[in-house]
């Protein structure tokens, strides 16, 4: 079209008539074009919303069953250990059913004299230079000698049950020697009691207590702790229902020093338990209080 020709056609009646038409053209197509764009945008975000809550359906389903199997593993659990805790209860208390009224929980220290009164059976054991013990505990205590011997070794025993005026002449030989060696009457005294254990205090009045040793070294000091048979003795009397009466380290308790030789029948339940905790029997005789 020449220059002349578009000038014309400009402000031409044809001009506004072709604007008009592309002024309606574009109000009904853009309206229309925008709405579909709308359209098709809200379905597709639909099906996006669609396909989250689908999502988050899954997901909350998946978290109740999770909750639930926790929830159902921590009340099997607490039930587990409620169990637990009540089994070792009454084990607990099965361990400590304790009568002290027992003969062979028959306490004899410092704290409880010996009985005016008191008799006991007792039995001469063989080869033992006529040594005797409460007839009652000859069946274990040979069981726990010939266990020994047939591990190889060789248990003495040089001590078993004393009298009263065996204990005082023993106690009082006892504070004659460190005299002699210069102590004085109270020190030696003292020495007596945790040594020797004065005179109706100490446990060989009962027929329940003796003094093994080895029989290559019968000397009662702080190597017998070394020799194999006190080693044997300190693991397995427990088995026969002895204990090692006068343990290291409870000299407080007990009253008496340390004797690695000194084993006390008390049974095989109370035994046990004694050895294992690593307590007394004055200890495990307060539990039933």
């Amino acid at each position: 079209m020449s220059k002349r020709r578009r000038a014309r056609y400009a402000g031409s009646v044809r001009f506004y008539k072709h604007l008009l038409i592309a002024c309606i053209v574009a109000a009904i197509v853009v309206p229309t074009g925008f709405c579909a764009f709308l359209a098709i945008s809200n379905r597709a975000l639909s099906r996006t919303v669609e396909d989250l809550e689908a999502q988050v359906t899954e997901l909350q389903q998946s978290a109740q069953i999770t909750t639930a199997s926790i929830s159902a593993s921590d009340s099997s659990s607490s039930v587990s250990e409620n169990a637990a805790e009540s089994t070792e209860e009454e084990d607990e208390e099965e361990k400590l059913s304790i009568s002290t009224d027992d003969w062979n929980l028959f306490l004899v220290n410092e704290q409880n004299f010996l009985p005016s009164d008191f008799t006991v059976e007792l039995e001469t054991l063989p080869n033992t230079g006529k040594k005797q013990v409460d007839a009652r505990i000859v069946e274990p205590l040979n069981e726990m000698l010939n266990a020994m011997e047939e591990e190889g070794l060789r248990p003495v025993i040089c001590s078993a049950y004393r009298t009263i005026e065996y204990q005082t002449e023993l106690f009082e030989n006892y504070i004659d020697k460190r005299l002699a060696e210069g102590w004085t009457y109270e020190d030696a005294f003292y020495k007596a009691r945790t040594r020797i254990a004065i005179p109706g205090a100490s446990e060989h009045h009962t027929g329940l207590a003796l003094d093994i040793v080895s029989k290559t070294h019968q000397q009662l000091d702080d190597a017998q702790a070394d020799t194999k048979e006190a080693i044997w003795l300190a693991e397995h009397c427990a088995e026969y229902g002895f204990i090692l009466r006068y343990p290291e380290g409870k000299e407080d308790i007990t009253g008496i020093e340390y004797e690695s030789w000194h084993f006390r029948y008390v049974g095989e339940e109370a035994a046990t338990y004694i050895m294992e905790n690593e307590i007394t029997l004055e200890e495990y005789l307060a539990l039933a209080e």
